[in-house]
């Protein structure tokens, strides 16, 4: 009897033992299913926060030299070759760093602005939580040197996890939000006047006009043709001395090749660019000063102007103060009447595709009427880019067991 007593009590306290791990095991689950639950709505405002990164990063990077961020304000780029060195911050550290006692050790890659960093703690949230960026060379050129404008730009979205779950020992959600960005230069002009194309008619009064290139020439010629001649036929005796700038009298220089060895000047050459550039165009448009203007159909305006001019068809400036660029894309004449004065640059082209990748060039028509002054200005050529926004190439979510 007293045997079988002691398996009776045996018994029981097994089948209690049980009892108590299932309930123990629920409450883990259910602690634990809570936790999931506000650890999703946190890591899903991490990945927010990444994402406002980005476009924190497409809002200034007009405004950088990149050369200057990726070597960063020490001037001395520290090289690619740790792990994770494209990020703000490793994962490891993201996860438990305290984001106020915490600050960059090395600069290259973050934006600065006169010899300030931007974000040296990141961008507080008004809910909670932070994002960091930093700038990295595209793989396919040196980590320090940047010369077509393609960069990558790594988003880093922080915030505080909840630490009640069991077996929970990360301080914060990470999230890591990667794109692809790249500068628009291609308008960075290097003359008064660039002209793109195969041929052109000009028309000039007497000497009253102007075009100053001051250390740059005053007309850059990129294409093939009669471009060239068609200037130099198109000037009368003493009109030469009115293109002043670097060079001879007329001040002229072809840039053709410079422009096919350039990653960033030969996508003019690409068909694929101008429908680009004219499709999205209109949804850029600013009416602001500076701002960006674009006269799809011509017309003819008066008084001041700041920021970038573009227009088609025949477009006519009379009396007008251009400080900035202005962009002729052809179909038609592109006419400065009296006392007009352009600081800054011109371009002229007249091009489409052919249905086979080509482009096609129609004539310029340039002309100048009364008293004309177009002196070029790289510091006014280089505000009025600011006014276009980066393109996005690519855009992904990264996580820790990709290769970063």
């Amino acid at each position: 009897m007293t045997r079988e007593a002691g398996f009776t009590f045996v018994a029981v306290m097994l089948m209690t033992l049980l009892v108590l791990s299932l309930g123990v095991y629920l409450c883990v689950l259910m602690a634990n299913q809570s936790h999931l639950t506000s650890s999703v709505d946190s890591q899903l405002y991490s990945l927010v926060l990444a994402e406002n990164g980005v476009e924190y990063a497409r809002s200034v990077l007009p405004h950088l030299d990149l050369n200057r961020v990726l070597a960063g304000l020490d001037g001395k780029h520290s090289g690619a070759s740790t792990l994770e060195w494209r990020n703000p911050l490793t994962f490891d550290l993201a996860r438990q760093m305290e984001p106020d006692a915490w600050s960059p050790s090395c600069d290259d890659g973050w934006p600065a602005h006169e010899e300030t960093l931007l974000l040296p703690q990141g961008y507080p949230s008004a809910g909670g939580g932070r994002f960091y960026i930093r700038f990295s060379n595209n793989p396919l050129e040196p980590a320090a040197e940047d010369k077509d404008g393609i960069v990558l730009v790594r988003s880093m979205g922080i915030t505080g996890a909840n630490r009640n779950g069991f077996f929970h020992s990360a301080r914060n959600n990470v999230s890591l939000v990667e794109a692809a960005l790249r500068q628009e230069r291609v308008f960075d002009l290097q003359a008064a006047l660039v002209l793109f194309g195969e041929s052109a008619t000009f028309e000039w009064p007497g000497e009253g006009f102007e075009f100053n290139g001051n250390l740059n020439p005053a007309v850059g010629i990129v294409g093939y043709g009669e471009l060239a001649q068609n200037l130099l036929n198109s000037l009368a005796a003493g009109q030469g001395v009115c293109f002043q700038g670097a060079g001879g009298s007329p001040s002229m220089r072809e840039m053709t090749n410079e422009y096919l060895a350039s990653p960033v000047y030969r996508r003019v050459f690409d068909t694929g660019f101008w429908e680009h550039f004219q499709d999205q165009l209109p949804a850029f448009v600013d009416t602001r000063l500076p701002g960006l203007r674009f006269y799809p159909n011509g017309g003819d305006i008066s008084g001041s102007f700041e920021g970038f001019l573009v227009a088609r068809g025949d477009f006519t400036l009379t009396e007008v103060q251009v400080e900035g660029v202005i962009l002729h894309l052809g179909g038609g004449r592109l006419t400065l009447a009296a006392d007009t004065s352009v600081r800054g640059a011109i371009w002229m082209s007249n091009n489409a595709g052919d249905g086979s990748g080509n482009l096609v060039h129609g004539p310029l028509d340039l002309r100048i009427v009364g008293s004309v002054s177009v002196a070029y200005d790289a510091g006014a050529v280089r505000r009025s880019l600011t006014l276009l926004p980066p393109t996005q190439l690519g855009w992904r979510i990264l996580f820790p067991e990709m290769k970063l």
